[in-house]
Parts: structure tokens; C-alpha cells; sequence
């Protein structure tokens, strides 16, 4: 969809421009709430050198947003050198299968190494709940799954994705929710302030939808969530573009998400 601009040039206008205008008319209707008291939090050493780390990615980002990296010459022919040098590994590796093996043991010896340095390994948690797993051999680590303590057995097959990269932003993994797990999926979204949701299945391939059908249908999850449709946009076949609100009537407050479906993802 395209609206006019100025001086005859046109722009986009997304879901997000539509739900806007939609909660701009609804917002004369809304009443003034309580501030929360914020509660003071002490930061732990890791803490802050956690905040100084994403203090100097933050500032590293902004810095590149005036300039293509890959407009220079010495980085083409750098990322160009390595993406040789990638290739030739691989074929060696496919007619070498010691040097595929010593690769690897040190593959594993680094995961081992990396348990060492941020936790145990181990799942024993989610084999306590074989019902809430898709598949019996895709399970959460102790040490990252996602707790929802305000859930009877605070378990969900998610887990935390952080420091996977030194720009890379925080996300979290999980299967697609059953019909058992639609509330704890929820939940989790409302507690994880999650913004934008990727659903790597279309609608067709999913087991079990779990969103409103239309607008005019929102999903009640528990007894404080609701979801409602707000818009849906396809784009050329490849993705699904939905906005959804998710009310929390405990806290009669509200957040906008979006959820990207791909609909062609190999």
C-alpha cells in the first residue's frame, strides 16, 4: 500500500503506520494509570561490564550507519579472500576424512570449553516435561532455557540466544507452540518484552495456528492476555506481514508486536 507525499514523491506505508493512527483514535478513550515505583537494582561486576560491552557495540553501529562497509575495496577483497579460503577447506574436508575428524574433536572441544565458561549442558528441566516438547531430541539447556515463573511449572521449550556475536542483538529460540503451550508461548512473549516474533513455517505447515484468525476474533489466552489482529500484509508470496496487540488486563496495558511469517524459508 502507498500513500502520497510531497511534492509528488510517495512512501510506504506500513501495518505499523495504520495501527498508529487506529491507537491515536482510540487514545482520548484510554484513563491515566499509576506510575510503577521503580525499585532499585544493585549491578553486579558482570552487569556492568555486560552495559559497557553493549555501550561500545551501540556506538560501533551508529558509527557504520553513515557508511556501506562493503562500498571499500579492501574489504570486498578481504571477505573475498575468506570466502576462498572457506571453499577450499570444504573440499578438502569432503575428500580427507582424518582432517574431517580432527575438525571435529576440536569442534567439540570448544563447546566443552564454552559449557566451562557459561554453564552446564545439561536438560534434565525439560526431560521433566516430555508433554511440552514437540520432539524428544530438541530441548532446552538448563543453563539458557527461558523461566516463567509465573506459570504453574515455569517451563517452556525456549531458550535464550545472547553474545552470539558482538553486534548481534538478544533473541530467543523456541518451537513452534502446541495447543498445550499456546498460553506459556504468550506469556513468554509478555514477560520477554518481545517486539518482533520470525516464524520460520507458514500457516500452512503449522501444526497448530496460534494467532487470532482476523480482526474481528481476538485469541484469550488465560485469564490477563488477549490477542487481537490489527493488520496482515503479503508481500509477493515470500512473507506474511501481521501486527498484533497483546492486552494485559491485570495491568491494563497493551504492546504492539509483529510477527513475521516466511512463507518460502528453506
Amino acid at each position: 500500500m502507498d500513500g502520497g507525499g510531497q511534492n509528488g514523491h510517495h512512501r510506504r506505508t506500513s501495518s505499523v503506520d495504520i495501527l498508529g493512527e487506529d491507537l491515536g483514535q482510540a487514545a482520548g478513550a484510554t484513563t491515566p494509570m499509576k506510575e510503577p515505583e521503580l525499585q532499585p537494582k544493585v549491578l553486579t561486576a558482570d552487569d556492568l561490564e555486560k552495559q559497557q560491552q553493549e555501550a561500545e557495540a551501540s556506538a560501533e553501529i551508529a558509527k557504520a550507519k553513515g557508511k556501506d562497509p562493503y562500498d571499500d575495496t579492501a574489504t570486498q577483497q578481504k571477505l573475498l579472500a575468506e570466502f576462498r579460503a572457506l571453499e577450499a577447506k570444504a573440499q578438502q574436508l569432503a575428500n580427507d576424512r582424518v582432517a574431517l575428524d580432527a575438525l571435529w574433536k576440536e569442534v567439540n572441544e570448544k563447546a566443552e570449553a564454552a559449557d566451562a565458561r557459561f554453564g552446564s549442558s545439561t536438560i534434565s528441566v525439560a526431560r521433566c516435561y516430555p508433554m511440552k516438547n514437540r520432539f524428544p531430541d530438541v530441548l532446552p539447556y538448563d543453563s539458557t532455557r527461558v523461566e516463567l515463573p509465573t506459570t504453574k511449572d515455569d517451563y517452556i521449550n525456549a531458550s535464550h540466544v545472547r553474545e552470539l556475536s558482538r553486534h548481534c542483538p538478544k533473541f530467543i529460540a523456541t518451537q513452534a507452540p502446541a495447543h498445550n503451550t499456546l498460553a506459556d508461548f504468550w506469556t513468554m512473549v509478555w514477560q520477554e518484552q518481545v517486539e518482533t516474533i520470525a516464524c520460520l513455517l507458514s500457516e500452512a505447515d503449522l501444526k497448530d495456528v496460534y494467532w487470532p484468525p482476523d480482526r474481528k476474533e481476538p485469541l484469550k489466552v488465560g485469564k490477563d492476555l488477549e490477542v487481537t489482529m490489527q493488520s496482515t500484509r503479503v508481500e509477493k508470496g515470500r512473507w506474511t506481514e501481521r501486527i498484533f496487540t497483546v492486552m494485559n488486563k491485570s495491568l491494563s496495558t497493551s504492546r504492539v508486536i509483529i510477527h513475521m511469517e516466511l512463507n518460502d524459508y528453506r
